[in-house]
């Protein structure tokens, strides 16, 4: 994760010195259980690992937002679908 925590660290740089930021792109982690299908079966699959949904967790906590899910609050909404 350590590349994350870089990202994290230039982004928090970025606002602290007045820059306003959007992330825009896809990590390739759905983020709840609320964000995949079948959470149960895709618990150990990348993608939904726990160190990845801990991480967003991390990334929300610092102050950013998950627009897509600010928006869709229902369940069944995903950004990706195969």
């Amino acid at each position: 994760m350590a590349f994350y925590d870089a990202f994290l660290g230039h982004a928090d740089a970025l606002r602290k010195a007045g820059k306003k930021i959007v992330v825009c792109g896809d990590v390739n982690t759905a983020h709840t259980e609320m964000d995949i299908a079948r959470p149960k079966e895709n618990s150990k699959r990348s993608g939904f690992l726990p160190t990845e949904r801990a991480w967003i967790d991390k990334f929300i906590s610092h102050g950013y937002v998950d627009t897509f899910r600010h928006f869709n609050k229902e369940p069944g909404q995903y950004t990706w679908w195969t």
